[in-house]
C-alpha cells in the first residue's frame, strides 16, 4: 500500500484507527506508571555437623545435605509447583513476579532435566520497597531454619549432630529494577501503530474484494 492508499484506508476504517490510538495511549499510561521493583537474591546453605573426620563444615559436601535442603523446601512450599526455566540466572522479576517470595532447591540442570548438586536453597524476593524485601527475606530464612529444626526434632537428632543453615551473603544486597521507561514507551508506540495499520490493511483488503465485482460490472457497462 502507498501512503495515499493508507490514508484512504484510514478514512474508511476510522473507527478501527481510533480504537488503536486509544489502546496505544492506555498501554503508554500503564508503561509510564510502572513502579520500581526492589529485588534481592540470597542462598541458604546447609552444613553438616563438624566431626573429627570432617572438622571443617565448609568443606563437607554431601548429597544427603542436598536431599535435606530439598525436603525443607518441600515442607515450606507444599503442593506449590515452580515452573522450570532454562537458566539458574532467571529471576522471579524476569518471570513477571513483581511482588512475592520464591524458595527453591538450586537446579543446575537444563530446561528439560533437573540436576541438584548444591546443598543450598535459593531465596528470591521482590517487593515495592527495600524494607519489605529485607523483611520477607528474613521471614524466608526463619522459615527454612525453623523447618530444618522441626525435621531434626522429629528424628530426635542430638544437638551436636545437627545440620545447620547459614545465609549467604550474610548482608544481602537489594537492587532497584525499573527498566528503561523511554525504550518501553517507544516500543509501545511502535507495536500499537503496527497492529493498528495491520488491522486497517486487512479490513481494506476485504472491502476491496467486496466491491471488486461491482467495479468490474460498471466497467463493462461503460461503452468503449
Amino acid at each position: 500500500m502507498t501512503i495515499w492508499d493508507t490514508l484512504v484506508a484510514l478514512r474508511y476504517h476510522w473507527a478501527v484507527a481510533v480504537f488503536g490510538v486509544i489502546a496505544t495511549v492506555l498501554a503508554l499510561v500503564a508503561v509510564s506508571d510502572q513502579q520500581t521493583v526492589y529485588y534481592s537474591r540470597v542462598s541458604a546453605y546447609f552444613f553438616a555437623p563438624a566431626s573429627s573426620v570432617y572438622p571443617n563444615v565448609l568443606s563437607t559436601t554431601s548429597l544427603d545435605l542436598v536431599d535435606t535442603a530439598g525436603a525443607v523446601a518441600k515442607r515450606i512450599n507444599g503442593t506449590t509447583t515452580i515452573a522450570k526455566v532454562a537458566s539458574t540466572d532467571a529471576t522471579i522479576v524476569g518471570r513477571g513476579i513483581y511482588d512475592g517470595t520464591k524458595i527453591s532447591l538450586i537446579d543446575n540442570g537444563g530446561q528439560w532435566s533437573a540436576y541438584y548438586n548444591v546443598q543450598a536453597l535459593d531465596i528470591q524476593v521482590a517487593a515495592s520497597s527495600p524494607e519489605l524485601v529485607r523483611e520477607r527475606q528474613a521471614d524466608a530464612f526463619s522459615s527454612i531454619a525453623g523447618e530444618l529444626g522441626k525435621m531434626q526434632d522429629e528424628q530426635h537428632v542430638a544437638k551436636l549432630d545437627r545440620i545447620t543453615v547459614q545465609l549467604t551473603p550474610s548482608t544481602p544486597v537489594v537492587e532497584a529494577m525499573s527498566g528503561d521507561r523511554k525504550r518501553a514507551q517507544g516500543m509501545t508506540v511502535v507495536v500499537g501503530a503496527a497492529f493498528t495499520l495491520f488491522a486497517v490493511a486487512l479490513l481494506e483488503r476485504r472491502r476491496l474484494r467486496r466491491i471488486q465485482p461491482r467495479l468490474s460490472s460498471a466497467r463493462k457497462l461503460v461503452p468503449a
